[in-house]
């Protein structure tokens, strides 16, 4: 499969394998401490915990690697514009920690960070820990304390993974993006036939604002010289667009696109020009009417489930004045199986190697798990009416509720009377009886505070 319609870009399947290939060692320099002053930032960083522990600044950084991996996926599942601007700042952050190295070891040219020459700074110092020259964000390293050359080496790897991939997306043109042209279609298809009769709005989501400049860029010149109809893009910043002469503030455009929802005749009534496509990030996914619009289409799937119905909710509401409304959803087009699969064949065999070493080599354990999530989550939400309280997500909106509680304690009044005598809590330590399967631990029980009969006369 391929993001394009072009038969000379490289396919999704490549783009998983080059992506796996990275080390993304920009964002872990303490991986390239030498070991004679590991300790110094063992004693910085790390931090202690209650149980005598540690939390160590090195974990902190291979979970940082893990999530900028996971963040390339996200942005190519978007959009081949939001996954090259990602790939190009990552090159430039590269580039600055090579120019950083070699201006270091030519002393002759001073390697500058933040625009500060490292010449003016006494590097014999050992307790030396310049911020002006921290790398990956807050933390700060001296560069005399890594293996430059180690360091420089991973770094220059990455920068010709991410090159290669970059030229490869720079071959695909808004002319030969399939997605694209694909919800030009989509368009095209609801303007020509409206499920409602005369209804031309459309909603399109998208969880990046740079997709999100992309396609207005692309559909509000399409939707106009074909449609005759005005566009808008909202991603809650000043970098808010429309095809019309209005104020560019959140409130203008969405009144301008709902109308009737948002009673234009009574807030803005002088206010001319009429919006029927706005392309938005989730700044909108929450707390606005727009039930004029009737087609809503999510250009991508949040990695939040819970932001897919909180996106048709816009439009789901009621006093809607449509009789149809559709939810149109773009499944991811890569094949996020294949490249799980591969994956799996790869940790298999990671798995025997750390068998065999110290039980801690295996390196990959920690973006397993992200990428089974997002399958099972796209597998349920393509395939099935979803319970969005049994996708896995830890704890859901409803365990934060109280109506479970209510309930039960409505049922304990009715039964032995109201609650004044009641102590506020039991509290006790027993040591754990594993004989009679009572195994160690704590029970944690919720607490809500000044119960007492004004609550209970509230729920009966």
């Amino acid at each position: 499969m391929r993001p394009d319609q072009k038969r000379d870009v490289i396919g999704y399947n490549d783009i998983f394998k080059e992506l796996s290939r990275l080390t993304l060692a920009l964002y872990a320099p303490l991986n390239y401490i030498l070991p004679s002053r590991l300790k110094f930032y063992e004693k910085i960083y790390d931090t202690v915990v209650r149980s005598g522990g540690s939390l160590k600044q090195m974990d902190r950084e291979r979970s940082l690697q893990v999530l900028m991996r996971i963040n390339l996926l996200k942005r190519l599942e978007s959009s081949v514009h939001a996954f090259r601007l990602t790939m190009t700042k990552m090159l430039a952050k590269i580039d600055h920690a090579i120019n950083l190295i070699d201006g270091y070891e030519k002393q002759s040219q001073a390697a500058t960070f933040e625009q500060t020459e490292l010449s003016d700074v006494n590097l014999d110092d050992d307790d030396w820990l310049d911020e002006e020259y921290s790398i990956s964000g807050n933390i700060k390293v001296n560069l005399a304390d890594l293996d430059r050359i180690a360091w420089r080496e991973s770094l220059e790897r990455d920068k010709a993974i991410f090159s290669g991939l970059l030229a490869e997306m720079e071959k695909i043109n808004p002319e030969h993006d399939e997605k694209l042209n694909t919800l030009k279609k989509t368009i095209a298809q609801k303007i020509s036939q409206p499920i409602n009769e005369g209804n031309r709005k459309i909603l399109i989501f998208t969880a990046f604002a740079d997709t999100a400049a992309y396609l207005y860029e692309h559909i509000a010149p399409y939707a106009r010289d074909r449609f005759q109809i005005e566009s808008a893009k909202v991603v809650g910043t000043d970098q808010n667009k429309t095809t019309i002469k209005i104020d560019k503030n959140l409130h203008t455009i969405l009144t301008c696109f709902a109308p009737r929802a948002k009673e234009k005749h009574l807030t803005m009534p002088n206010l001319k020009g009429e919006l029927d496509i706005l392309i938005a990030t989730d700044c909108v996914s929450e707390g606005q009417n727009m039930q004029d619009c009737d087609y809503l289409i999510n250009y991508d799937i949040h990695w939040n489930p819970v932001r897919i119905v909180q996106r048709f909710g816009r439009i789901d509401r009621i006093g809607s004045p449509n009789k149809v409304i559709q939810l149109v959803n773009f499944w991811p087009n890569l094949s996020l199986d294949e490249y799980i699969n591969l994956k799996e064949r790869v940790e298999n065999r990671m798995v025997i190697v750390d068998m065999t070493a110290t039980g801690e080599d295996n390196v990959l354990s920690n973006q397993s798990s992200d990428l089974e999530y997002r399958k099972e989550q796209l597998k349920k939400l393509q395939e099935e009416s979803v319970d969005f309280d049994e996708l896995n997500t830890g704890v859901s909106i409803t365990d934060l509720g109280l109506n479970d509680f209510r309930m039960d304690l409505v049922k304990y009044v009715q039964e032995h009377g109201n609650l004044d005598d009641v102590p506020p809590g039991l509290h006790t330590v027993v040591p754990s009886k594993l004989s009679k399967k009572a195994p160690s631990g704590v029970i944690y029980i919720l607490h809500l505070k000044d119960l007492g009969s004004d609550l209970i006369k509230l729920l009966s």
